[in-house]
């Protein structure tokens, strides 16, 4: 796990300032153990949901993605969420909301 707050967008909501004020003082002076561990724990806990691809290394958008590659992808995320956010509905894709329910 890494992280780049440069890489974070935030709404000038207050609430969300709140949420990226708490999260920035969670990781402030930690190292880059202590970081994955405060991520594992925040996993193990449970999170709303994942945005996500399914390709597996070296696959690209294009190819035809199995269900098998789905199912055994769920399968990781179903311990921490029960939502998921996909961005294509063809080349296989489109068996990814049957999988998850």
């Amino acid at each position: 796990m890494s992280f780049r707050g440069e890489q974070f967008l935030w709404s000038n909501n207050a609430k969300k300032q709140k949420n990226k004020q708490l999260f920035n003082a969670q990781i402030d002076g930690k190292s880059g153990d202590d970081v994955k561990k405060l991520f594992l724990e925040i996993l193990d806990n449970g999170v709303h949901g994942f945005c996500f691809s399914l390709y597996a290394e070296g696959q690209k958008p294009g190819e035809i993605i199995s269900e098998e590659q789905i199912r055994r992808r769920m399968k990781i995320l179903a311990p921490h969420t029960e939502w998921v956010r996909t961005f294509s509905c063809t080349e296989g894709n489109e068996l990814i909301s049957k999988v998850a329910k």
